[in-house]
């Protein structure tokens, strides 16, 4: 499973309630933050799939509409103070919880959204993402490397290395590599020799 849970909340009992939440089932990558507008520097973000946990409010609705326009792909979830849902009418949010919604609820949402992927094909064909990061490794990046390159944990891309190897039952970086050149992922003229022995 791929993608960024943020959490935005002033409260750093409900950050850390939600962030254990989704920490102890889900492999994603976690970021907390106190303050809508500390957002503004995680633009690099937006290209992956993206969960957003922030409070419900309806002066930031316009400000989280626009959220929309950089995003790949967003969940958008309104945290309410409430004990009922807040309702969702002319608002920007996909789902609304309160500090009542179960864990089993808050996971089978994020869960399902996450794991909805257009780029699968029927043969398990790797994903978008996957592709990435197999041609930075073919290219010989290191796993810090690739996660500088594509803004996301070094915990994310051992996790995105472990699929493609499943997937394509290659474990080798030198059958990778010729994976990628086989499927024009990368071309053989963009790899050394040192990559492929």
């Amino acid at each position: 499973m791929q993608g960024t849970v943020i959490i935005v909340h002033p409260s750093a009992i409900i950050r850390q309630g939600f962030s254990a939440i989704i920490d102890d089932t889900l492999n994603v990558n976690i970021i907390a933050l106190s303050e809508i507008s500390d957002l503004n520097a995680s633009n690099n973000l937006y290209h992956s799939k993206l969960v957003l946990l922030v409070p419900y409010s309806d002066e930031d609705a316009s400000w989280l509409a626009g959220i929309r326009n950089k995003a790949s792909e967003l969940m958008l979830i309104g945290i309410s103070p409430g004990k009922a849902n807040t309702p969702l009418i002319k608002s920007p949010f996909d789902n609304c919880y309160n500090l009542y919604t179960t864990p089993k609820t808050i996971i089978r949402d994020i869960k399902q959204f996450l794991e909805t992927d257009q780029s699968f094909s029927d043969d398990d064909e790797l994903t978008a993402r996957e592709k990435e990061v197999l041609k930075l490794i073919a290219l010989g990046h290191t796993n810090k490397a690739i996660a500088d390159s594509l803004f996301i944990s070094i915990h994310t891309v051992i996790s995105h290395r472990k699929n493609i190897t499943e997937k394509l039952g290659i474990k080798s970086i030198p059958g990778l590599t010729i994976y990628a050149i086989i499927q024009k992922i990368i071309s053989q003229k963009d790899i050394s020799k040192e990559n492929l022995f």
